[in-house]
């Protein structure tokens, strides 16, 4: 049994140690000469696999690793790893509402990306799944995402659904920041079929938020408001 002075005091072993240096070779000669995953397998597999390095997720579960608290993450971009992981038990729903915290807030510089949550999805991601009382699309509507957004809507996302405060994702996008282009995300949900006229928990309408609203691009969003009831009486 290959054994570490420092295991009793942090819980890692060699295996460990060569698994989060990427030295998949190194971590394949202490598998089979008696070391074991240990504890924190999860975890391992994790950084494996969103280090893309299909190879060493293999070697992992070979010597039973667990994959099903591995959650979701960049890995399912890559078929032969999201393949390996998902037979094994590898859920991108635990847990709970994390798949829309890695993808679609905005947070820890996250970027308008598109590839990734449709693969998550792909992969079951759980499009009603909530955060905080709030659907994916709320977040990526205001966190000025187009294109993760359109990526939502066309994988059937709920386009009225209400938060916990009873506000939809088109209510959300008057809350993205200046670098967002709300006029081009309302003109998106509103042509998906965003209800202007909803009402939330204070009986507020989107359309009232518009037309009160003082943001710089409060004026492009009111013409896009208009330009959309012009659409319709035609």
């Amino acid at each position: 049994m290959v054994t570490d002075p420092a295991s009793d005091v942090l819980q890692y072993t060699p295996v460990h140690h060569a698994v989060y240096g990427g030295h998949t070779d190194l971590v394949t000669w202490l598998l089979a000469h008696g070391a074991q995953v240990g504890k924190n397998s999860s975890a391992m597999v994790k950084h494996a696999a969103n280090n893309h390095l299909p190879r060493l997720v293999h070697v992992l579960l070979e010597h039973g690793a667990d994959a099903t608290r591995v959650g979701p993450g960049p890995w399912v971009l890559a078929p032969e790893i999201s393949t390996l992981l998902l037979a094994r038990g590898a859920d991108v729903n635990y847990p709970a509402g994390h798949w829309i915290w890695r993808s679609c807030t905005g947070n820890n510089s996250q970027r308008d990306n598109p590839d990734l949550v449709a693969r998550l999805l792909a992969c079951g991601a759980d499009p009603q799944t909530r955060l905080r009382g709030a659907t994916a699309l709320h977040y990526t509507a205001k966190a000025g995402f187009l294109r993760t957004t359109q990526a939502l809507l066309e994988h059937g996302c709920d386009i009225e659904a209400v938060s916990d405060d009873g506000d939809t994702a088109l209510m959300y996008a008057m809350e993205a920041g200046k670098r967002a282009d709300v006029a081009a995300m309302v003109a998106l949900l509103v042509t998906h079929g965003a209800k202007i006229d909803r009402a939330n928990a204070v009986g507020t309408t989107f359309r009232e938020m518009a037309r009160r609203s003082r943001r710089g691009d409060a004026d492009e969003i009111r013409r896009v408001l208009q330009s959309a009831r012009e659409t319709r009486q035609r």
